[in-house]
């Protein structure tokens, strides 16, 4: 049976999904986690939270899932330790250093591929499971197509998300937060930068306006039984930060439909009220299904609102003296809440505290309220009571089942197992019965009675003379002792040993040259760079028919004594590769790549090998993986700053280049001016045309992939060229996107430096 994996903040959220459900938890503790915003756990509150969890059942799963720098490990390897020690089931991580330390010093301690490694394909799957990892948590844009082939082709564990918030960029391939605002979405920081307020422009002109980045959340009660068919293993709910009365709800609600599924799949019918419910916790102008079905559009975005919609409720009708008028669709009691959307997006609002019923109502409510505006219900006082008084009482009992020995002389004795855990008790010793002897029917109903326990009886095995007698004292206390002992038991199973463990910095020879790389989009950008005497190496960026041109390329490279790398598609889907016939780069030095997947493809084609910075190294130990893997050059993160850049012979640093911020499907372009609903592509397809996306302090080209529905949002460019000179690393590269070939030759004999490295990103 699938699992169904439910988020916890503090330990509220903690109660209210097991007693709502749940066959996992995850949450963080107060380092290293990617929602370092949330209330999160110290070390105690762990160790409380696994006890409990594990004394229904429930797995824990902890995220160690950010980016770290080289300081952290002293701190990082001994929370890990504790983890370990205090039987969390599983770790969810994506720095590739970490994890190999993991898997180094803890064999067996098992860990999930987080999201924000960007696992497209099986491709990224075979090499998680090549190191060891036991469940992949897959990108959210993936469809249930590309998600029943994984599934498929792998013994790994896939876990997918199916409801709450979405990410508007592929996890792990955001940079956005961290470059405008130094808190790193890799690092746990992220600033939700995708639910500001945006422009779409072209040639100056304002084409769209709003929040045009900001989707709405996933709800996946009508695609569920398609997902359960297509035999993942975990079922994810979003919202580490979100109330436990919103992870009561959701949890249960999730449950019951899985639970449908199981009973009678041909019957599955979804209930509004349920839909309701769930919009009513939370809800961005409703939900969408994800990628499931949609490859995107903005059927899928709320570019109006970015907050809490809540529930619609109706309209105003008239406003004079902070009195509104209201005309609603549904009666209101006393406690629930109300908002009144106004112009500046903050809206007001208010409790009810008096009934309302439906109709016309008049409520006291100060505010820029204006005539027809609409007025949503945002807090449900019996809905969120009810799933509070859940917290309080335990929705569902652990199995057990029992043997009890009751023969005259001897010790009464009373076995209780869960799974292969077994407890025996004995207690006073067995008398003959004087007159009336014990049934079968009092001893079932005396052991059964595990009252607050965590137990439930299911099962009683009853060996007795026909004669025997204890009282009613005697069996409860067996029961107790029992009940008591087995709890122990389980929670101490999932225990652990401490480990000795180690991680020595690896260590790199100093680079003896310095050599200047490039990346080029087009053709006119690579006839500049293969002209120049600083360029030793250069790295051509996929574009659609390339094949045909790649054996001219590299012949003009070579004449000029350069090197030409074939750089891969940043996302790596299974629609994107099999366009590719890698067979036909034979002619290339080398591949730049930038993640699991990439390598997978490319690793037996006997060329050398280099990692974009898009691979996100941050540290000596992600580092030396990848060197371990094979590759040649490794660049450094974007968000490393100067005195955390890994320098040798082997590294490779930015000195110049537009940054790609943000990459996603769902298309500003396509989606406000393209009239792109749900479908891959839209009317402005290989459009040609320089949009850009405006907030109020910032302006980012738009670069599109129309091929593969790919929009990449690039920030303005940095110049490091002077600051670089410091560095001794192999490489300095300059990444070139939409610059002109005069524009190319000026910037590679520029010295100036306006760029991150002396303040750093982080």
């Amino acid at each position: 049976m699938v699992e169904l994996l439910a988020p916890s903040g503090n330990f509220e959220c903690v109660k209210a999904a097991v007693c709502n459900g749940a066959d996992a938890i995850y949450l963080g503790g107060k380092l290293f986690n990617a929602r370092a915003y949330a209330n999160n756990f110290d070390k105690e509150e762990l160790e409380k939270v696994c006890d409990y969890c594990h004394s229904y059942g429930v797995k824990v799963y902890v995220t160690v899932n950010t980016l770290y720098k080289n300081e952290e490990f002293e701190e990082l390897m001994p929370f890990i330790d504790e983890l370990y020690v205090m039987g969390v089931d599983a770790l969810i991580m994506q720095d590739l250093g970490a994890i190999s330390l993991v898997r180094k010093n803890w064999p067996d301690f098992p860990v999930h591929a987080s999201t924000q490694l960007t696992a497209n394909s099986i491709k990224d799957v075979n090499e998680f499971e090549e190191i060891g990892l036991s469940t992949v948590v897959l990108s959210r844009e993936l469809n249930l197509g590309e998600i029943r082939d994984i599934v498929s082709n792998t013994s790994m564990n896939v876990e997918v998300f199916i409801h709450g918030a979405l990410c508007v960029s592929y996890s792990g391939q955001c940079f956005m937060s961290g470059v405008l605002g130094k808190r790193s979405g890799n690092r746990g920081k992220c600033a939700q930068n995708c639910r500001l307020n945006y422009q779409l422009k072209k040639d100056g002109e304002t084409l769209a306006d709003g929040h045009l980045l900001s989707p709405k959340d996933i709800c996946t009660l009508d695609v569920l039984p398609q997902l359960l068919d297509s035999g993942v293993a975990s079922l994810k709910i979003e919202g580490r930060m979100k109330s436990a009365e919103y992870v009561a709800g959701v949890t249960a609600i999730y449950r019951k439909y899985i639970d449908m599924y199981y009973e009678d799949k041909e019957n599955y019918k979804v209930d509004k009220m349920d839909r309701l419910i769930l919009q009513q916790l939370f809800n961005r102008g409703g939900f969408s299904e994800g990628y499931f079905r949609t490859h995107s559009g903005n059927i899928m975005m709320c570019p109006v609102h970015p907050k809490n919609w809540g529930v619609y409720l109706g309209t105003v009708k008239d406003y004079k003296n902070g009195v509104a008028t209201i005309d609603i669709n549904k009666d209101l009691n006393n406690g629930d809440g109300i908002e009144i959307w106004t112009d500046d997006e903050e809206g007001v609002g208010c409790y009810i505290n008096k009934p309302c019923h439906i109709g016309i109502n008049k409520l006291k409510i100060k505010g820029d309220i204006k005539v027809g505006t609409k007025v949503y219900q945002t807090y449900d006082k019996e809905l969120f009571d009810g799933l509070s008084a859940t917290l309080n009482k335990e929705r569902f009992k652990v199995s057990v089942a029992g043997k009890i020995d009751l023969h005259v002389g001897e010790n009464s004795k009373l076995d209780i197992t869960n799974g292969d855990i077994t407890v025996s008790v004995e207690n006073d010793v067995v008398q003959q019965a004087l007159s009336q002897p014990l049934s079968d029917e009092l001893i079932y109903e005396q052991i059964s009675k595990m009252g607050n326990t965590s137990f439930e009886l299911v099962q009683l095995e009853i060996y007795k003379d026909d004669s025997c007698y204890v009282n009613k004292k005697i069996l409860n206390a067996l029961r107790n002792e029992a009940c008591e002992r087995l709890l122990e038991k389980i929670v101490s199973s999932k225990k652990r040993r401490r480990q000795q463990y180690e991680f020595d910095q690896p260590t790199y020879p100093q680079a003896s040259i310095q050599e200047v790389s490039v990346t080029v989009r087009n053709l006119e950008q690579f006839e500049t760079v293969v002209e120049s005497e600083k360029v030793s190496l250069i790295n051509f960026e996929y574009h659609e028919g390339m094949e045909k041109e790649i054996s001219s390329l590299v012949k003009r490279a070579h004449q000029s004594n350069k090197q030409l790398n074939f750089k891969l598609p940043r996302i790596w889907r299974k629609y994107i590769y099999d366009k590719i016939d890698l067979a036909k780069f034979k002619e290339v030095d080398g591949f730049l790549i930038s993640c699991l997947g990439h390598l997978n493809s490319v690793k037996d084609l006997g060329k050398k090998l280099y990692l974009d910075y898009t691979g996100n190294v941050l540290n000596d130990h992600s580092f030396n993986f990848w060197i371990e893997k094979g590759l040649d050059i490794v660049s450094m993160s974007l968000e490393s700053s100067a005195n955390e850049m890994v320098e040798n012979d082997h590294s490779e640093i930015l000195g110049y280049g537009q940054l790609p911020l943000m990459v996603t499907h769902q298309c500003p372009i396509g989606n406000y001016v393209g009239h792109k609903i749900k479908d891959m592509y839209c009317d402005r397809y290989n459009h040609g045309e320089s949009y850009k996306l405006v907030s109020n302090t910032n302006e980012f080209d738009l670069v599109t992939d129309c091929g593969n529905c790919l929009c990449t949002i690039y920030g303005k460019a940095i110049d490091e060229t002077a600051a670089t000179k410091k560095f001794s690393s192999r490489f300095i590269r300059f990444d070139f996107v939409n610059e002109t070939g005069q524009e190319v030759n000026k910037i590679l004999n520029s010295n100036n430096s306006n760029g991150y490295f002396e303040k750093g990103l982080l």
